[in-house]
């Protein structure tokens, strides 16, 4: 955890998490979020964002380029969001599988798409509020907060990846695992368990870089 002094010159970020409906927001050192090179094997081998979004492995910045950025930081501001989203387990512990299975029934697979768009719609928001807590960072005198999200960024319907430019820079940021952040390690460190299969309703994880 960071020290009295620090904690407090953090606590009105730590208000403003809460006040933007987060369940917890802890300080913790930069040295206590995990990265490892599996994540982001994980992204190639299961996301469909992967190669698709400039946020995302290929495009994100390598585990290497991340550490160091990283260690260029002294804290983190771990956020937990707890979703609005419910569904039938089958449903939530399922999406990958539901979406792309060609055995899933239409009555399934609309209920999963429904279930998708609707947490797609939260991670928005949540890309909303991280920029604002970012900005309120900016305005108290650490000018290189950067946030990071919990989901693959959509600004638009289509990324811009042939060209390799983002058409939304000062929106745009990155999802945890884009970079090789392990959530669960790092939530730990926090004094935060997050569980897997996912609750109903399921966590949602943003971080905020922090000097």
């Amino acid at each position: 955890m960071a020290t009295d002094d620090r904690l407090e010159r953090y606590e009105p970020l730590i208000r403003a998490s809460l006040s933007f409906g987060a369940r917890d927001a802890v300080i913790i050192p930069s040295s206590a979020v995990v990265v490892e090179k599996r994540i982001s094997l994980k992204c190639r081998n299961g996301c469909p964002s992967h190669g698709t979004s400039l946020s995302c492995p290929p495009y994100a910045p390598g585990i290497g380029v991340f550490r160091g950025i990283l260690a260029e930081y002294a804290y983190v501001l771990v956020i937990r969001f707890v979703s609005q989203v419910r569904a039938d387990e089958t449903i939530l512990h399922a999406l990958m599988k539901n979406r792309y299975d060609p055995a899933v029934t239409p009555e399934i697979r609309d209920r999963t798409m429904e279930c998708m768009d609707a947490l797609n719609q939260e991670s928005r928001r949540i890309h909303d509020l991280m920029l604002g807590l970012e900005r309120i960072a900016f305005q108290a005198g650490m000018p290189f907060a950067l946030a990071f999200t919990p989901d693959s960024c959509d600004l638009c319907k289509k990324c811009n990846v042939k060209n390799g430019i983002c058409l939304h820079p000062e929106k745009f940021r990155y999802p945890l695992e884009a970079v090789g952040i392990n959530v669960i390690k790092t939530a730990a460190n926090a004094g935060l368990t997050i569980k897997f299969p996912c609750p109903n309703p399921p966590d949602r994880i943003a971080l905020l870089l922090i000097e």
